[in-house]
């Protein structure tokens, strides 16, 4: 009960800590600030082009703001684990924080349940931001056809595949934020991974490159395939698990000075 009590205390903390960081804030909300700028274009330029039959879900709101959350959420995750960690590296606040009777491993896995918890927070309002932004324009365009789709079973199954995609990234960008220390290696990392999975997306083994994972997500859905788990996510997870376990040794037996 105590290591409970422990990583509870820990992740409050956390939360605590983050209430006016604003890499925190950026990462939940940056969908919201695409969607608003997506809103404010397609009113201007869908009510010049009128609609052509096709369904504007997709070949409008999803092409447009999946391509942007396949370049930026992987930075974006980049940014927010190195922020945070970034944090406690300032007037040596590990070290504090190592002097209180609680485990090395439970702040670990306190933070990285955290990280998770924010991850899956900013997805949400990924989703919640995209189906908002069909709704507005479906009343505001009543003539381009927004109610005549129903693409919430399809949306559901990309933004369930877009948490789990980035899972790995997740933990190898935490992991690599404490290792080095440094916003450059740790945004530079992302950011290459990133590029590479755009330029080698036909290669036969993408799906071995967890940040490839969002543009998988965005073809299938421009593809109206909807599904849950094949072999592209259980290699997410199970990159997700073994570096979350080499994390966890790192983390243990690293020398903090």
């Amino acid at each position: 009960m105590r290591i409970l009590r422990d990583l509870q205390n820990v992740i409050a903390s956390e939360y605590y800590k983050t209430r006016h960081d604003v890499a925190a804030k950026l990462f939940l909300f940056f969908p919201v600030l695409l969607t608003v700028a997506f809103i404010v274009y397609d009113l201007w330029n869908l009510s010049h082009e009128g609609y052509d039959g096709t369904n504007v879900w997709i070949y409008n709101i999803g092409r447009t703001l999946f391509m942007f959350y396949g370049m930026l959420y992987p930075l974006m995750v980049a940014l927010f684990c190195a922020a945070d960690i970034g944090k406690e590296f300032k007037n040596d606040n590990y070290l504090l924080l190592f002097l209180c009777p609680v485990p090395r491993g439970t702040v670990y896995v306190a933070k990285l349940i955290y990280l998770i918890s924010m991850t899956f927070l900013s997805v949400l309002i990924a989703y919640v931001a995209f189906m908002l932004s069909g709704f507005i324009l479906g009343v505001c365009l009543p003539s381009m056809g927004f109610q005549n789709f129903d693409v919430r079973i399809l949306v559901i199954s990309v933004f369930f595949r877009v948490f789990i995609g980035l899972l790995p990234i997740l933990v190898i960008q935490y992991v690599f934020s404490f290792l080095f220390k440094n916003y450059a290696l740790a945004l530079g990392f992302s950011f290459f991974m990133t590029v590479f999975s755009m330029i080698a997306s036909n290669w036969r083994y993408i799906n071995f490159i967890p940040y490839s994972s969002i543009l998988h997500a965005y073809s299938s859905f421009m593809q109206q395939t909807v599904y849950y788990w094949k072999s592209f996510e259980t290699i997410n997870i199970s990159y997700f698990i073994v570096f979350s376990i080499v994390g966890y040794i790192l983390y243990r037996y690293k020398k903090w000075r």
